[in-house]
Order: C-alpha cells, then sequence, then structure tokens
C-alpha cells in the first residue's frame, strides 16, 4: 500500500509540473507571437524608410543632374508648356525661369523648327 500511495503522490506530482510546463510554454508562445506582430510592423516601417530614402537619393541625383549639366533642360507639360528650366537654359535664352513660365515655348526654336509639333 505503501508502494502503491507513492506512486500516487509521484504521479500527481508529474502532472502538476506537466500542467505548469504547458501554462509556461503558452504564456511564451503568446509574448513570442506578440513580439514577431512588433517585429512585423517594425520590418514594414524599415522598408517605407529605406524606399523613402531611395527615391529621395535618386530625386537629388536627378536634381543634381538638372541643376549642373552645361546644356540646356527644360521640363514641359504634355501640352508643351513650361514646368521648369535649369540654369544652363536660362543663360541660353536670356530669360530667368519666372519670365520663360510665360513664353510660348515654340518662340524659343530656331525658326527651322517652330512650325514642328
Amino acid at each position: 500500500m505503501l508502494l502503491a500511495g507513492g506512486f500516487r503522490w509521484r504521479l500527481n506530482s508529474i502532472r502538476e509540473q506537466n500542467i505548469q510546463l504547458e501554462t509556461q510554454v503558452s504564456e511564451r508562445t503568446s509574448e513570442l507571437r506578440e513580439t514577431n506582430k512588433l517585429l512585423e510592423v517594425e520590418v514594414e516601417q524599415r522598408k517605407r524608410a529605406e524606399e523613402a530614402l531611395a527615391k529621395h537619393a535618386a530625386e537629388e541625383h536627378y536634381n543634381s543632374i538638372f541643376d549642373n549639366v552645361a546644356v540646356g533642360v527644360a521640363v514641359m507639360s504634355l501640352e508643351r508648356w513650361p514646368i521648369s528650366f535649369n540654369a544652363a537654359t536660362e543663360r541660353i535664352v536670356g530669360y530667368t525661369a519666372d519670365e520663360l513660365q510665360n513664353i510660348d515655348p515654340r518662340l524659343l526654336a530656331v525658326p527651322e523648327d517652330r512650325g514642328m509639333d
């Protein structure tokens, strides 16, 4: 009888430890899921930040070329009206960017090219 009582006590002890371990595993799993969600949000935020930085770097590169190229460059709308000019364009045509906004760009073309559309 003493042997059976010791066995039951040991069995109950193992069951209690098993319940404790399962509870700990469940709690830790829950904590890890929450941490994983936070990490996923952080990864998405970093991706967006990296994309924004890459876009900014590309824009800076374009602006650097646009501003420093030795030839005149004009950005035009689809209707062929000026949007922006670089400094070389201003020097070449003799007008400021503000003045160029009010001039029909076809008037700046050489006479042979004025009729081309």
